[in-house]
């Protein structure tokens, strides 16, 4: 079930499995890079983003006036003047309610990010897209230089989009805001804190989940590879988002089930050897021991507020 994002948006009709009725599948455009406004997207693609659709670029948003909420993978987002929003490839988004909200957004394919150096790259992924799904920027000037930044972007030819300048400069932006936000957070991770050896080991594990979540269940298998100790290794997530090892490799996997028995047909045991377990019934013990509620029970629930919202899923 693993996508491929770094294609170009053609919409499809596509009845399969999964029960994706109508969906925006890609076709090959590695260095794809859109800088656009609210005003302009809203006009062209608002009907489809009141939908639930699965997301498949990088994108940051800046609110600059308006209000509105978003949904992003199932909570409800306050967007008002001064937020910043953070989408990656494979979340869930939608426009809940949106009173002339306006701004600016830079999207981006995950190919450039094989133009980055590797660590960059990472600690951009996992450090920020990752981390945040929106935050409010409280300081005028703050807002002020984002903005300008956004603009400069935006006033670029298509030409000049193409550029070995114009990524830089979307790089440049990218960690400035990410260093901006982390001097700001309440662990007080600034520059030097980015490039620690604790963050560093935090970004690597976090990858490594992403890529792994649904064959390796065990804290183990992934302290083979880091070629740490368990004690590093739980400081290390402690310290940057205040959960041990073991449960953010079952948040990733519970998050993944919740997806699925939503937006899939799968029955619960396709389901189970989806995310790596062969024995249904412990999929189905562990996913109640952190949500409360058995499979069948979180899917009759998802089943009634979709219907009740009327949504259908698409790739965009």
């Amino acid at each position: 079930m693993n996508i491929d994002y770094n294609k170009k948006l053609v919409y499809q009709r596509n009845n399969d499995k999964n029960g994706s009725l109508g969906r925006f599948s890609l076709v090959h455009n590695h260095d794809f890079i859109c800088v656009d406004t609210f005003s302009n997207i809203r006009t062209t693609f608002l009907p489809k983003l009141k939908k639930t659709h699965i997301n498949n670029f990088y994108i940051i948003s800046l609110c600059t006036d308006g209000e509105g909420i978003y949904c992003i993978d199932g909570e409800n987002i306050r967007v008002e003047k001064g937020t910043l929003i953070f989408l990656h490839p494979g979340q869930l988004c939608s426009i809940v309610d949106e009173t002339g909200v306006e701004g600016v957004r830079i999207a981006f394919s995950p190919y450039v990010y094989d133009k980055m150096e590797s660590h960059f790259a990472n600690i951009i992924k996992y450090g920020l897209f990752r981390n945040f799904n929106s935050i409010k920027i409280e300081k005028e000037d703050f807002r002020e230089y984002l903005n300008e930044h956004f603009i400069e972007l935006l006033s670029e030819s298509n030409t000049d989009r193409q550029s070995a300048m114009y990524n830089l400069k979307l790089y440049t932006l990218l960690y400035f805001i990410m260093a901006k936000i982390y001097e700001h957070s309440p662990n007080n991770c600034d520059n030097t804190g980015m490039t620690s050896r604790s963050f560093k080991l935090f970004i690597r594990f976090t990858a490594m989940i992403d890529n792994n979540y649904n064959i390796k269940h065990r804290v183990d298998d992934y302290l083979r590879e880091l070629h740490v100790g368990h004690k590093e290794l739980a400081a290390s997530t402690k310290e940057h988002c205040n959960k041990n090892p073991h449960d953010m490799i079952i948040d990733k996997c519970i998050f993944e089930a919740k997806r699925l028995l939503t937006y899939s047909h799968l029955s619960i045991k396709e389901i189970a050897l989806e995310l790596g377990y062969n024995e249904p019934s412990n999929f189905s013990l562990i996913f109640k021991k952190y949500t409360k509620l058995t499979p069948n029970q979180y899917r009759g629930i998802s089943a009634n507020e979709n219907n009740q919202r009327n949504l259908a899923l698409y790739h965009i």
